[in-house]
């Protein structure tokens, strides 16, 4: 009988250990969270767990302030696993500012959840070459032509000396203009061209001849 007691208590204390550290034991241990762009200007993201305890999902969040999160999308977690496992997603939509920021959202089958750590990623900077001519102008004709690394949005405009637009032009999506301006009607003298791109600019100055 004594017998039987001793392994009752010895039982019933290692079913405490085993519900305590149960309900200590953290959910998830994460390993890393990173993120990348590649050629296509998409961020792929990747993230390892070092084990996973009553995991159901991991909500992939984006912030384009690094305040307001929202979802981008999900990935079924293992529940149990005490080896390292390897979680992907590619982020196929367009980075809208220069710093685009990045979390996962780790839900429990019991509905709680935490964070990972926040990712930061920084869309490419466009470049451009801009070459207006001729400058001086001939025949009534001035040619721009602009090339980015990146596609980007355009706007090509001529100012006069008191800075009012006289030529204004649009070009969306695209890595290459090649625009031609009637300067004809214009009075002889300096003109600034501005091309604007990607929230930069870049600007000389042009000289109508006629």
């Amino acid at each position: 009988m004594r017998k039987a007691n001793t392994l009752c208590i010895l039982f019933a204390f290692f079913l405490f250990l085993c519900i305590k550290t149960t309900l200590s034991a953290t959910p998830v241990e994460w390993f890393s969270f990173n993120g990348v762009m590649n050629e296509k200007n998409q961020v792929e993201l990747s993230w390892v767990t070092a084990s996973e305890l009553n995991t159901y999902a991991f909500v992939i969040q984006r912030s384009d302030n690094g305040v307001d999160f929202y979802d981008l999308g999900h990935a079924k977690a293992a529940i149990y696993s005490t080896l390292n496992r390897h979680y992907y997603y590619t982020d196929t939509k367009e980075l809208q500012n220069r710093f685009t920021y990045y979390r996962i959202k780790q839900i429990d089958w019991d509905s709680s959840f935490e964070y990972s750590n926040v990712v930061a990623i920084e869309r490419k900077k466009v470049t451009i070459s801009v070459d207006a001519f001729p400058n001086p102008t001939f025949g009534g004709r001035l040619k721009v032509q602009a090339f980015t690394n990146e596609k980007t949005d355009f706007s090509v405009s001529l100012h006069n000396i008191y800075n009012k637009p006289v030529y204004q032009y649009q070009q969306n999506d695209s890595q290459e203009l090649l625009e031609t301006i009637d300067v004809s009607h214009l009075a002889k003298g300096w003109y600034i061209l501005h091309v604007q791109y990607d929230e930069q600019h870049t600007s000389q100055p042009i000289l109508i001849s006629q």
